[in-house]
């Protein structure tokens, strides 16, 4: 993505950036484009915060002592969550 001189990053980059921010290390200027890409779009705001909801519900599902799933099935999980995301 070479975005270099322009200030606003569209819907889609938007989505793809809120997807892997926890997988991969964005820069200064990257994390600022959607920051306010984010203030000004309610749309990527609400996608942003389900994504949020659904890392956490899945962590908190994976890490419950009361279900029990082997550690083969939890980075099974954790696979197709991040295929899927991407």
């Amino acid at each position: 993505m070479n975005h270099s001189k322009s200030i606003m990053i569209t819907c889609k980059e938007a989505s793809h950036l809120i997807s892997i921010q926890d997988e991969e290390k964005l820069s200064l200027s990257t994390k600022l484009k959607l920051r306010l890409h984010l203030m000004l779009c309610k749309t990527c705001m609400y996608f942003a915060k389900h994504i949020e909801i659904l890392k956490s519900s899945v962590k908190n599902l994976v890490n419950d002592p009361n279900i029990s799933f082997s550690e083969t099935k939890k980075m099974e999980f954790e696979k197709k969550i991040k295929e899927n995301l991407k």
